[in-house]
Formats: C-alpha cells, sequence, structure tokens
C-alpha cells in the first residue's frame, strides 16, 4: 500500500469550462513511488440531468401514522463515454513504473447539450471521472466541468423590441369613495446578458385615496418537471423599493438600477425536464392592510451572447448626452459578474443586499461593448 502519491484530472479548457459543442481537453496523472499492478485505469465523462421533487397531492395515509410524501425523480442523460487509458483492454502496460505518469484524454461535448445549472430540486451536471483499479481496491477522483449552451440574441426576433404593459386596481377605503390606481411597465429591449443594466421606466396614477408601495423585482422562474409533476420555483435576484405614493398623486420613475446578475441563459434549452423563465415585476399594494395587489410582469431573454445593435434607449430617455451616459457604459465582463457572485457567495448576505438568494452555478461568455459605436462584440478564449 501507499505506493500512490498522485491522482489527479488535469484540465487544459481555461477554467474547467467547454462550450457545446466543443471538446474537454486534459490528464489524468498519475506518481507512484515504487512499481504498481494495475488491472485498469480509465477516464469517465458523464453529463446528465435530474429532478427530485415530492407528489404531497397523492400521500398516502396509514392509520396511526402520518402522512407518507410520494417521492418522484427523473433524468435526462447528455453524455455517459470513458476511455480506458491503461490497464488489460488499454495499449499501455498493466503496470506502472515508478515515477510520474501523464495520460492524456479528449471528450466530445454533444453540440445540444444543456448548460451547466445547479437549483434546488435539480441540477445538469457535468463531471469527470477517473478510476484507478488493482486486485484489492479501486481509488476514484472527480472533477466538474462548466458546460456553456449559446444562446445569441442575435437570432431572437422580438428581443430588441420595446415592451409595455399597464393594469389597474380599483380600492376604497372607510370614509372616502373608491378610486382606481393605473400601472404602467415599458422596456425598451427584451434581451439582456449577465452584467447588463435594464433601463426601464414605470408611472403610477394613485387616483385613490389611500396610499400605496411600490416596487419593482428582477425574478427567476425555475420549473421542474418530474414525470406528471411540474413544481415551479420563483427566485427574487433583485429588489428596489420606492417611496409611498400620496393619494391623489403620481409617481414616475425612469430606471437604472436593475442590473443582470450572474445567471443561466433564458429556457435551458436542450434540458426537457428544467425550464428556466426571467421577469421584470412592477408590484403596487395599499400601504395598509388589504387584500388589493396590482402587478406586472414583463418576461425578458437572458442569453450569453449580447446584441449587436439597439442597445441605447432613445425611447425612454431621449437624446440628451446626460441621460444616455449609463447607458452607453459597456457592461463588465463575464469574468468580473461571476467573480462578484463568487465574493458575494463567500461573505454573509446583508440586511440591505439586492441578491435575496443564491444563484446557479454558471459561467459564461466573455462580453464586451463597443462604446463609440454601442455595437458590442463578442469574444471567445
Amino acid at each position: 500500500m501507499g505506493k500512490l502519491t498522485v491522482f489527479e484530472i488535469v484540465l487544459t479548457n481555461v477554467g474547467g469550462i467547454c462550450h457545446a459543442g466543443g471538446e474537454v481537453l486534459g490528464q489524468v496523472v498519475v506518481e507512484v513511488t515504487k512499481d504498481l499492478q494495475v488491472q485498469e485505469l480509465s477516464v469517465e465523462c458523464d453529463g446528465r440531468s435530474q429532478v427530485f421533487c415530492i407528489d404531497t397531492s397523492k400521500s398516502t395515509v396509514i392509520e396511526g401514522h402520518p402522512a407518507i410524501a410520494i417521492p418522484h425523480a427523473d433524468e435526462e442523460v447528455y453524455i455517459c463515454t470513458s476511455t480506458i487509458l491503461c490497464g488489460r483492454q488499454g495499449k499501455e502496460n498493466g503496470c506502472l513504473r515508478k515515477g510520474r505518469h501523464v495520460f492524456d484524454f479528449t471528450f466530445h461535448i454533444p453540440p445540444h447539450s444543456p448548460n451547466s445549472y445547479e437549483g434546488e430540486f435539480g441540477y445538469v451536471r457535468y463531471m469527470l471521472r477517473a478510476r484507478l483499479k488493482k486486485s484489492w481496491e479501486e481509488e476514484n477522483v472527480t472533477r466538474k466541468i462548466r458546460v456553456i449552451a449559446k444562446l445569441d440574441l442575435n437570432t431572437i426576433s422580438h428581443v430588441n423590441e420595446q415592451i409595455e404593459r399597464s393594469e389597474e386596481m380599483t380600492t376604497s377605503s372607510l370614509f372616502s369613495q373608491q378610486g382606481v390606481c393605473h400601472s404602467a411597465l415599458r422596456l425598451d429591449r427584451q434581451g439582456y446578458v449577465p452584467g447588463e443594466i435594464i433601463p426601464l421606466s414605470h408611472i403610477v396614477h394613485n387616483n385613490t385615496a389611500r396610499d400605496m408601495v411600490v416596487s419593482l423585482e428582477l425574478r427567476m422562474l425555475t420549473e421542474y418537471r418530474c414525470q406528471t409533476i411540474t413544481h415551479t420555483l420563483k427566485n427574487r435576484l433583485q429588489t428596489i423599493k420606492y417611496p409611498k405614493v400620496a393619494a391623489r398623486s403620481t409617481f414616475e420613475q425612469r430606471e437604472n438600477g436593475l442590473r443582470v446578475p450572474a445567471c443561466p441563459p433564458s429556457h435551458l434549452h436542450g434540458c426537457g425536464i428544467i425550464h428556466i423563465t426571467y421577469q421584470v415585476v412592477l408590484k403596487v399594494k395599499p400601504a395598509r392592510l388589504s387584500l388589493k395587489r396590482l402587478r406586472i410582469a414583463v418576461t425578458i431573454t437572458i442569453g450569453t451572447v449580447p446584441l449587436r445593435r439597439g442597445s441605447l434607449v432613445t425611447a425612454l430617455v431621449g437624446n440628451r448626452p446626460s441621460e444616455r451616459r449609463w447607458l452607453t457604459m459597456p457592461p463588465p465582463t463575464y469574468e468580473e459578474v461571476m467573480g462578484m457572485a463568487a465574493q458575494k457567495a463567500r461573505s454573509p448576505l446583508r440586511a440591505d443586499s439586492p441578491i435575496l438568494t443564491s444563484l446557479p452555478d454558471y459561467e459564461p461568455l466573455r462580453a464586451r461593448a463597443n462604446t463609440d459605436s454601442s455595437i458590442v462584440k463578442v469574444q471567445r478564449r
């Protein structure tokens, strides 16, 4: 025993990142202090999604015992292949001589594989596993890889179009007549990448006798599909709260405080059991106890390749340079976005932090914007 001192997987891919349709390149490094007889040394690439749900609607009740919920699970496999590096079926001899040995390997990720994702009730995960089988025991070492599925916003027709939604709510107080609160939310476009600001405007006409509370949210909706069960989880990625809107008054705001955090692309294309959508939500409700609620939700698309044109907003803020300056600023690089997310994950969450939930494991492409022409360029490593 004790002959094996080093057994690890070293990836050539920068940061352990691979794009769907690309290759995973790496080496299995083995170092022994004495000659070691091995039956087989292999490396495996496994990529799959799994979902776990509990069906409480069909819980079985046994007399004298609490109800037993029925668990359900489902999975999809995208890649499961292995390569023998040394051993009985390999090209090398089954004896590892004293010293350091390096075995190269290459795996091709299918082009339609979904993006890596880690969620509360499921995941899309890609793993490398090296196995060294000896006559009396087996050694294992694993390495996680991140797969990035390309979602080019320039190939989606509607994401560069302006969108506006409006709703109204009727309410009254004890000593006053009914009044109507009318609200509207407008976005200049519907497609963004992590690190970009979401420019928007909203207005609240409070023609009631009650004060109103207004807030704005960026929300991620994850739908887990497990056999016949569908479970939707809502996560608030960012929240902005405004002062109360007084009775018989109007509140109008041009907002530039919503920035897309590090998050997986919309829809999670290629995965049939996990579906992701994003919404910008305007919420209006009476300041005091009331069951009345006004909610305007606009669905947006988060991609990995930004729009090349039309990223400036003129309909919302006009053409004055002082108002357009923050829109012409380039979004931070993906490395900066991921670095900020990792730093927040390591530090305790403050009460005033806009990030309310942990973000999924995600590493997108690198994007920069040309501030002179407002044409976004994408750089690949």
